[in-house]
């Protein structure tokens, strides 16, 4: 994983299969990614701020998980962000949320972030509520005007984030490989086209597909 030689643009790790975590700071009126050189500058590591940026979230963790009702809505739970001030597409990486979801719910979690505002999360009631939330995170990734991925997520056994994976007998396994299969395809096809519009050397594989954590400017 890299990017074109001596061109690091902004912080970021790896967080999943084809996805990267970036930092940001959020301004009243924009958003700024982060240079790696600007950690140096604040005199702070990158683990600590990437903990800060998540911790920002803790708020609207606690509220989302509160307001969340497993019988209402189908058991969805949809937070649509459409401006993107609320950085609802990084609630996933908040420790404790996606773990609240699955306990109001009684069974395992499952997220999707779909495209770059928003997020969308419900819980393993059956295989066809499965299907019916990989239909639904897929069709809002297909409109999305900036997707991210129509792949679901849940926790490991660790409470870590992990690809939601089901055995071929499923009833959702079919539309889950079509997802993994189009995020690493629209990941290899930008990276074709990056390869082919650099002139500068570019070493192993860039992952462009991005989901942001924000850091909030105090007043």
């Amino acid at each position: 994983m890299g990017c074109s030689a001596g061109a690091t643009l902004d912080a970021r790790r790896p967080l999943l299969p084809c996805l990267m975590e970036t930092l940001v700071v959020d301004h009243p009126t924009s958003m700024q990614r982060v240079h790696p050189s600007q950690l140096a500058e604040w005199g702070v590591d990158a683990e600590t701020v990437y903990a800060t940026a998540r911790a920002d979230l803790t708020g609207l963790a606690l509220d989302s998980v509160a307001r969340y009702d497993p019988g209402a809505k189908g058991g969805l739970l949809h937070i649509p962000d459409t401006d993107g001030n609320q950085y609802a597409g990084a609630l996933p990486l908040v420790d404790g949320w996606l773990a609240g979801i699955g306990r109001k719910a009684g069974a395992r979690p499952i997220v999707f972030v779909a495209e770059n505002v928003g997020v969308l999360a419900g819980a393993e009631f059956s295989e066809q509520h499965v299907l019916h939330l990989v239909n639904a995170a897929r069709e809002r990734f297909d409109n999305a005007v900036r997707e991210v991925s129509p792949v679901p997520y849940t926790l490991d056994d660790a409470g870590r984030l992990v690809p939601y994976r089901v055995p071929r007998n499923h009833l959702a396994w079919k539309e889950i490989r079509a997802a993994e299969a189009l995020l690493t395809a629209n990941v290899y096809g930008q990276q074709y086209g990056y390869l082919r519009g650099s002139r500068s050397t570019y070493y192993g594989f860039r992952q462009p597909v991005s989901w942001l954590s924000g850091l909030r400017t105090r007043p």
